[in-house]
């Protein structure tokens, strides 16, 4: 059932105690011209690109991001539509950096690249903000020693309950954003904007549909998975 949030809160009807939860804010009609996989998919593309005002990010800004699988995909490619300045990415497999360069990543490394002094004296504190998609201190320690002076560091994803930050690898002042729920406003105003780029065809699914299968070929579905092959997949039945 779908559920007129905006009415509700006219009424001041939009509270738990009368049934009324955080997610029926962004349940809203899909344009038409929005195909079923696009529609599937951009409930991440909308959480994603709703994090970006919590994350302060601005058209202009130099990014990396750590992580490549969707949600690290779509900070890349929603970050290029949306007019971020360099983007650049962090992952252990060669192939997930290959495709992150397709979807507009300027600069691919592994983690290990980001950790030499040579590389940290090159990036010479440049980058404006710094984005965990994985959901680790360990991720958000590595890329402490890259974010600038008064920068914003960027944790998009659950962490643990006790999180251990290495101040001794970060400048004096900056911003930790912790992003462990969408912001529904937010998530919900960014359907507008993802709704006008799948017109365009600027952003497809096709991007991040690696894997079809149909409903008798579940097993091999699923180990493909496993074999951590499948970035989005279709299931078919």
């Amino acid at each position: 059932m779908v559920n007129d949030f905006e009415v509700l809160k006219e009424e001041g009807l939009a509270t738990p105690e009368q049934g009324c939860w955080d997610s029926f804010e962004i349940q809203n009609s899909v344009p038409a011209h929005v195909q079923p996989e696009e529609a599937v998919i951009s409930c991440t593309w909308r959480e994603v690109l709703g994090a970006f005002k919590d994350f302060n990010l601005t058209p202009g800004k130099k990014v990396i991001v750590v992580g490549s699988g969707p949600v690290g995909l779509s900070f890349v490619k929603l970050g290029k539509l949306f007019g971020l300045g360099q983007i650049d990415i962090v992952d252990m497999l060669p192939a997930k950096l290959e495709v992150a360069r397709r979807m507009g990543a300027d600069n691919g490394y592994t983690p290990a690249e980001i950790s030499t002094p040579e590389f940290i004296a090159s990036a010479n504190r440049s980058y404006d903000a710094v984005i965990d998609a994985v959901g680790l201190d360990s991720v958000v320690n590595s890329v402490l020693p890259l974010v600038k002076m008064g920068g914003d560091v960027c944790v998009y994803g659950v962490m643990t309950k006790n999180p251990t930050f290495d101040l001794s690898k970060a400048p004096y002042n900056f911003d930790l954003h912790m992003h462990q729920w969408p912001t529904r406003s937010e998530e919900k105003a960014a359907m507008t904007t993802l709704a006008q780029w799948i017109e365009e065809g600027t952003l497809s699914a096709s991007d991040f549909i690696t894997h079809r299968f149909t409903i008798e070929e579940i097993e091999e579905a699923f180990a493909a998975v496993k074999r951590g092959e499948v970035l989005k997949c279709v299931l078919t039945f």
